[in-house]
């Protein structure tokens, strides 16, 4: 591990904690105040409706490996040592480490109500028009903003 890996670390580790504490928030008030597949509709304009609809998936994105709850788990887990390794091992910008964190903790969100519920549970539901997008959650936008970061940062660096 490099030196500046421990140096960060701390505040690193809080930043994820902070993260996985909203994605934990945000589900459990989902939880505890949505009925399961109930639409609760916040707002709509111009064809697009933003909406919070309780749901739960035994699998990873789009249902993918439900029925099979170990060998997704197995999988989450190596990404999460794979996503650690790097954080120790590489140097990174701010904003990539960030983005880093940011799919570690969603990930590790994710993992936790697998875990404990055996089951991702998801509330947030757009609308866009005729399309309707599948239903997420806070650590679901964790990992897609933070692979925006990486995205964002490795084309900074080619211009």
């Amino acid at each position: 591990m490099k030196k500046t890996a421990w140096a960060r670390l701390p505040l690193d580790a809080v930043f994820v904690a902070f993260l996985v504490l909203i994605d934990r928030v945000t589900k459990n008030l989902a939880l505890a105040y949505l009925g399961l597949g109930k639409p609760l509709l916040l707002k709509s304009f111009g064809g697009v409706s933003f909406q919070l609809t309780l749901t739960t998936n035994e699998g990873a994105a789009w249902g993918t490996l439900t029925g099979h709850p170990w060998i997704l788990l197995s999988i989450r887990f190596f990404f999460v040592f794979l996503l650690l390794f790097f954080y120790l091992h590489s140097s990174f910008s701010l904003l990539s480490r960030l983005a880093l964190l940011s799919i570690l903790a969603g990930a590790l969100g994710n993992i936790i109500d697998s875990f404990l519920l055996g089951y991702v549970v998801d509330m947030f539901h757009v609308v866009f028009w005729w399309w309707d997008y599948p239903v997420f959650n806070f650590a679901d936008i964790c990992i897609f903003v933070g692979c925006l970061g990486f995205l964002w940062d490795s084309m900074k660096k080619e211009v």
